[in-house]
Protein backbone atom coordinates (compact mmCIF):
# COMPACT_ATOMS: atom_id res chain seq x y z
CA UNK A 1 0.00 0.00 0.00
CA UNK A 2 1.65 3.25 -0.94
CA UNK A 3 2.76 5.59 1.68
CA UNK A 4 1.54 9.51 2.59
CA UNK A 5 3.85 10.63 0.44
CA UNK A 6 2.56 8.76 -2.47
CA UNK A 7 -0.84 9.11 -1.78
CA UNK A 8 -2.85 12.17 -3.56
CA UNK A 9 -4.59 15.38 -2.11
CA UNK A 10 -8.34 13.47 -1.45
CA UNK A 11 -6.42 10.75 0.93
CA UNK A 12 -4.48 13.59 2.78
CA UNK A 13 -7.08 15.57 3.43
CA UNK A 14 -9.18 12.49 4.59
CA UNK A 15 -5.96 11.49 6.81
CA UNK A 16 -6.22 15.02 8.21
CA UNK A 17 -9.87 15.15 9.00
CA UNK A 18 -9.71 11.49 10.46
CA UNK A 19 -6.87 12.96 12.76
CA UNK A 20 -8.75 15.74 14.06
CA UNK A 21 -12.06 13.45 14.88
CA UNK A 22 -9.33 11.30 16.80
CA UNK A 23 -7.62 13.97 18.61
CA UNK A 24 -4.91 13.11 20.43
CA UNK A 25 -1.22 12.84 19.52
CA UNK A 26 -1.30 10.90 16.18
CA UNK A 27 0.98 11.61 13.81
CA UNK A 28 -0.81 11.29 10.05
CA UNK A 29 2.27 10.62 8.31
CA UNK A 30 3.14 8.07 10.59
CA UNK A 31 0.31 6.20 10.63
CA UNK A 32 -0.64 4.14 7.28
CA UNK A 33 -4.12 5.01 5.96
CA UNK A 34 -5.56 1.07 7.33
CA UNK A 35 -4.53 1.86 10.59
CA UNK A 36 -6.04 5.47 10.65
CA UNK A 37 -9.21 3.89 9.76
CA UNK A 38 -9.00 1.47 12.16
CA UNK A 39 -8.62 3.90 15.00
CA UNK A 40 -11.71 5.76 14.04
CA UNK A 41 -13.83 2.69 13.02
CA UNK A 42 -13.01 1.15 17.01
CA UNK A 43 -14.60 4.75 18.26
CA UNK A 44 -17.57 5.01 15.62
CA UNK A 45 -18.52 0.94 16.60
CA UNK A 46 -19.20 1.99 19.86
CA UNK A 47 -21.95 4.26 19.24
CA UNK A 48 -25.70 3.29 17.64
CA UNK A 49 -26.33 5.45 14.31
CA UNK A 50 -29.84 6.69 15.16
CA UNK A 51 -32.43 5.32 12.88
CA UNK A 52 -35.59 2.99 13.18
CA UNK A 53 -35.46 -0.09 13.85
CA UNK A 54 -37.53 -3.27 13.98
CA UNK A 55 -37.29 -5.20 16.75
CA UNK A 56 -36.40 -9.31 17.80
CA UNK A 57 -35.98 -11.57 20.32
CA UNK A 58 -34.20 -14.20 20.37
CA UNK A 59 -35.39 -17.46 20.95
CA UNK A 60 -33.94 -17.92 23.92
CA UNK A 61 -33.79 -14.18 25.57
CA UNK A 62 -37.02 -15.02 27.66
CA UNK A 63 -35.07 -17.44 29.61
CA UNK A 64 -32.71 -15.47 31.39
CA UNK A 65 -33.15 -14.97 34.95
CA UNK A 66 -33.46 -11.40 34.93
CA UNK A 67 -35.58 -10.39 32.05
CA UNK A 68 -38.82 -11.35 33.90
CA UNK A 69 -37.78 -8.94 36.51
CA UNK A 70 -37.40 -5.70 33.98
CA UNK A 71 -40.22 -6.23 31.90
CA UNK A 72 -41.15 -2.69 31.79
CA UNK A 73 -37.73 -1.99 31.05
CA UNK A 74 -37.22 -4.05 28.07
CA UNK A 75 -40.48 -3.14 26.56
CA UNK A 76 -39.56 0.51 26.80
CA UNK A 77 -36.20 0.45 25.71
CA UNK A 78 -37.85 -1.69 22.33
CA UNK A 79 -40.09 0.93 22.14
CA UNK A 80 -36.96 3.94 21.96
CA UNK A 81 -35.47 1.63 19.10
CA UNK A 82 -38.81 1.35 17.22
CA UNK A 83 -39.57 4.69 17.57
CA UNK A 84 -35.65 5.51 16.40
CA UNK A 85 -34.73 7.45 19.14
CA UNK A 86 -30.76 8.33 20.29
CA UNK A 87 -29.54 5.43 22.07
CA UNK A 88 -26.14 7.25 23.18
CA UNK A 89 -27.28 7.98 26.52
CA UNK A 90 -27.96 4.78 27.33
CA UNK A 91 -24.48 3.21 26.15
CA UNK A 92 -20.97 3.33 28.63
CA UNK A 93 -20.16 6.46 29.74
CA UNK A 94 -16.76 5.18 28.27
CA UNK A 95 -18.24 5.77 24.78
CA UNK A 96 -18.73 9.62 25.07
CA UNK A 97 -15.60 9.86 26.36
CA UNK A 98 -13.05 7.78 24.12
CA UNK A 99 -9.63 7.09 25.33
CA UNK A 100 -10.19 8.90 28.65
CA UNK A 101 -10.58 5.35 30.21
CA UNK A 102 -7.28 2.95 31.30
CA UNK A 103 -8.97 0.21 30.09
CA UNK A 104 -9.78 1.51 26.40
CA UNK A 105 -6.94 0.14 24.76
CA UNK A 106 -8.08 -3.32 26.05
CA UNK A 107 -10.51 -5.30 23.17
CA UNK A 108 -11.62 -1.79 21.89
CA UNK A 109 -12.75 -0.55 24.91
CA UNK A 110 -15.62 -3.30 24.59
CA UNK A 111 -14.91 -6.78 24.86
CA UNK A 112 -19.04 -7.50 24.14
CA UNK A 113 -18.58 -5.10 20.82
CA UNK A 114 -15.06 -6.64 20.02
CA UNK A 115 -15.66 -10.24 20.51
CA UNK A 116 -18.90 -10.49 19.92
CA UNK A 117 -20.68 -7.81 18.02
CA UNK A 118 -22.88 -7.30 20.71
CA UNK A 119 -23.72 -3.94 22.24
CA UNK A 120 -24.92 -3.31 26.05
CA UNK A 121 -27.09 -0.56 27.14
CA UNK A 122 -27.97 0.59 30.78
CA UNK A 123 -30.89 0.75 31.67
CA UNK A 124 -30.56 4.26 33.50
CA UNK A 125 -29.69 6.92 30.85
CA UNK A 126 -25.78 8.32 31.56
CA UNK A 127 -25.62 11.54 32.72
CA UNK A 128 -23.21 13.38 30.42
CA UNK A 129 -21.08 15.74 32.85
CA UNK A 130 -21.13 13.05 36.29
CA UNK A 131 -21.37 9.60 36.79
CA UNK A 132 -24.50 7.05 35.70
CA UNK A 133 -27.50 8.60 37.44
CA UNK A 134 -29.47 5.85 39.63
CA UNK A 135 -26.39 3.10 39.11
CA UNK A 136 -25.79 3.19 43.08
CA UNK A 137 -29.26 2.67 43.30
CA UNK A 138 -29.33 0.01 40.96
CA UNK A 139 -27.56 -2.72 42.99
CA UNK A 140 -28.62 -5.42 40.45
CA UNK A 141 -26.85 -3.16 37.66
CA UNK A 142 -28.95 -4.51 34.90
CA UNK A 143 -28.32 -4.01 31.27
CA UNK A 144 -29.78 -4.87 28.17
CA UNK A 145 -27.55 -6.84 25.78
CA UNK A 146 -28.27 -6.74 21.79
CA UNK A 147 -26.78 -6.72 18.12
CA UNK A 148 -27.62 -3.87 15.78
CA UNK A 149 -28.06 -3.81 12.39
CA UNK A 150 -29.45 -0.75 9.94
CA UNK A 151 -32.64 -1.65 10.28
CA UNK A 152 -32.89 -4.44 12.80
CA UNK A 153 -32.10 -4.76 16.46
CA UNK A 154 -32.22 -8.43 18.06
CA UNK A 155 -32.37 -8.21 21.64
CA UNK A 156 -29.65 -11.11 22.99
CA UNK A 157 -30.29 -11.12 26.33
CA UNK A 158 -30.65 -9.04 29.85
CA UNK A 159 -27.69 -9.50 32.38
CA UNK A 160 -25.20 -7.50 34.03
CA UNK A 161 -21.00 -6.47 34.24
CA UNK A 162 -20.65 -9.51 34.95
CA UNK A 163 -22.10 -11.29 32.16
CA UNK A 164 -19.17 -10.35 30.10
CA UNK A 165 -16.68 -12.52 32.06
CA UNK A 166 -18.87 -15.41 33.64
CA UNK A 167 -19.90 -17.06 30.09
CA UNK A 168 -23.76 -16.12 30.11
CA UNK A 169 -22.77 -13.45 27.40
CA UNK A 170 -21.08 -15.87 25.14
CA UNK A 171 -23.39 -18.69 26.23
CA UNK A 172 -26.72 -16.43 24.93
CA UNK A 173 -24.68 -15.06 21.91
CA UNK A 174 -23.42 -18.57 20.52
CA UNK A 175 -27.39 -20.34 21.29
CA UNK A 176 -28.99 -17.27 19.36
CA UNK A 177 -26.24 -17.77 16.10
CA UNK A 178 -27.07 -21.48 16.17
CA UNK A 179 -30.69 -20.70 16.38
CA UNK A 180 -30.33 -18.17 13.94
CA UNK A 181 -28.20 -20.48 11.34
CA UNK A 182 -25.70 -17.34 11.61
CA UNK A 183 -21.96 -18.12 11.50
CA UNK A 184 -22.68 -21.48 11.95
CA UNK A 185 -19.53 -23.30 10.06
CA UNK A 186 -21.47 -26.44 7.93
CA UNK A 187 -20.31 -29.70 8.11
CA UNK A 188 -17.58 -29.06 10.59
CA UNK A 189 -17.55 -30.27 14.79
CA UNK A 190 -17.02 -27.95 16.63
CA UNK A 191 -15.23 -28.25 20.02
CA UNK A 192 -17.16 -29.26 23.03
CA UNK A 193 -14.97 -29.34 25.83
CA UNK A 194 -14.73 -26.00 26.76
CA UNK A 195 -17.38 -24.79 29.00
CA UNK A 196 -18.84 -21.28 28.70
CA UNK A 197 -16.66 -19.24 30.91
CA UNK A 198 -13.41 -21.33 29.65
CA UNK A 199 -14.51 -19.69 26.20
CA UNK A 200 -14.90 -16.42 27.57
CA UNK A 201 -11.66 -16.66 29.46
CA UNK A 202 -9.96 -17.71 25.86
CA UNK A 203 -11.38 -14.70 24.23
CA UNK A 204 -10.33 -12.52 27.02
CA UNK A 205 -6.66 -13.20 25.59
CA UNK A 206 -7.17 -13.47 22.19
CA UNK A 207 -7.51 -17.25 21.65
CA UNK A 208 -10.77 -17.93 19.68
CA UNK A 209 -13.29 -20.87 19.90
CA UNK A 210 -16.17 -22.59 17.63
CA UNK A 211 -18.33 -24.70 19.80
CA UNK A 212 -20.86 -27.74 18.67
CA UNK A 213 -24.42 -27.42 19.15
CA UNK A 214 -26.61 -29.40 16.90
CA UNK A 215 -23.33 -31.01 15.78
CA UNK A 216 -21.97 -28.21 13.94
CA UNK A 217 -19.58 -25.65 15.06
CA UNK A 218 -20.62 -21.67 15.98
CA UNK A 219 -18.27 -19.46 16.25
CA UNK A 220 -17.39 -17.98 19.52
CA UNK A 221 -15.47 -14.83 20.34
CA UNK A 222 -13.35 -12.96 17.31
CA UNK A 223 -11.18 -11.19 18.91
CA UNK A 224 -7.26 -10.97 17.51
CA UNK A 225 -4.28 -11.61 19.68
CA UNK A 226 -4.31 -8.43 21.03
CA UNK A 227 -8.35 -8.44 21.68
CA UNK A 228 -9.36 -6.59 19.13
CA UNK A 229 -11.72 -7.00 16.78
CA UNK A 230 -11.11 -8.62 13.83
CA UNK A 231 -14.51 -7.53 12.39
CA UNK A 232 -13.69 -3.52 12.86
CA UNK A 233 -9.47 -4.43 11.35
CA UNK A 234 -11.44 -6.31 8.42
CA UNK A 235 -13.72 -2.86 8.13
CA UNK A 236 -10.46 -0.85 7.94
CA UNK A 237 -8.45 -2.96 5.76
CA UNK A 238 -11.63 -3.21 3.01
CA UNK A 239 -11.82 0.42 3.45
CA UNK A 240 -8.33 1.26 2.62
CA UNK A 241 -8.27 -0.83 -0.17
CA UNK A 242 -10.97 0.48 -1.49
CA UNK A 243 -9.69 3.94 -1.61
CA UNK A 244 -5.94 2.81 -3.00
CA UNK A 245 -7.84 1.40 -5.68
CA UNK A 246 -10.67 3.90 -6.89
CA UNK A 247 -8.64 6.99 -6.22
CA UNK A 248 -6.70 7.15 -9.09
CA UNK A 249 -9.40 6.91 -11.33
CA UNK A 250 -11.65 9.61 -9.81
CA UNK A 251 -8.75 12.28 -11.85
CA UNK A 252 -9.91 10.14 -15.25
CA UNK A 253 -13.24 11.81 -16.28
CA UNK A 254 -13.84 8.80 -18.39
CA UNK A 255 -13.20 6.17 -16.05
CA UNK A 256 -14.90 7.99 -13.01
CA UNK A 257 -18.26 7.93 -15.21
CA UNK A 258 -18.14 4.73 -15.86
CA UNK A 259 -17.42 3.73 -12.25
CA UNK A 260 -19.91 6.39 -10.49
CA UNK A 261 -22.26 7.05 -14.11
CA UNK A 262 -23.25 10.12 -16.00
CA UNK A 263 -24.10 12.51 -13.57
CA UNK A 264 -20.60 13.24 -12.92
CA UNK A 265 -19.84 16.95 -13.35
CA UNK A 266 -17.06 17.84 -16.37
CA UNK A 267 -14.91 19.37 -13.42
CA UNK A 268 -15.96 17.08 -10.26
CA UNK A 269 -14.86 17.69 -6.58
CA UNK A 270 -14.57 14.89 -4.99
CA UNK A 271 -13.98 13.77 -0.78
CA UNK A 272 -13.45 10.91 0.78
CA UNK A 273 -15.70 10.51 4.15
CA UNK A 274 -16.94 8.41 6.66
CA UNK A 275 -20.76 8.32 7.25
CA UNK A 276 -20.25 6.47 10.52
CA UNK A 277 -18.81 2.89 9.92
CA UNK A 278 -19.57 3.83 6.22
CA UNK A 279 -17.12 4.47 3.51
CA UNK A 280 -18.69 7.35 1.15
CA UNK A 281 -17.21 9.11 -1.65
CA UNK A 282 -18.74 12.46 -1.72
CA UNK A 283 -18.50 14.91 -5.07
CA UNK A 284 -19.25 18.00 -3.49
CA UNK A 285 -20.51 20.42 -7.03
CA UNK A 286 -23.08 17.99 -7.28
CA UNK A 287 -23.46 16.98 -3.57
CA UNK A 288 -23.87 13.70 -4.66
CA UNK A 289 -22.63 10.48 -2.61
CA UNK A 290 -21.65 7.35 -3.59
CA UNK A 291 -21.42 4.79 -0.63
CA UNK A 292 -18.56 2.20 -0.72
CA UNK A 293 -19.52 -0.88 1.82
CA UNK A 294 -18.59 -0.94 5.10
CA UNK A 295 -16.70 -4.42 4.75
CA UNK A 296 -16.37 -7.28 1.95
CA UNK A 297 -19.54 -9.62 1.71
Amino acid sequence: MPGPDAEGPRVARLRRELVAELGGNLDPQRQSLGALIHHYLVRARRLIPTAKRRVFFVRRFWDGNLVTRHLDTVFAMARLIEEGADLTPYLSSRAHRPGKHPRDAQHDGDFGLAAYDVHHLHFDPVDPVGPRKTRQKDREDAMLFATFGREDAAFIMVGTHKSFHDGTLENAVVQARADAGHMVLKGIKGESGFTALQRTKMGLRGLNAAVAIGGEAVISSMVMGNGSSMRTLRMADFAAWRIQDVDPILDDIERARALLGPRVPDDPDFAWAFDRTRLVLVETKSRMGFNFADQPD
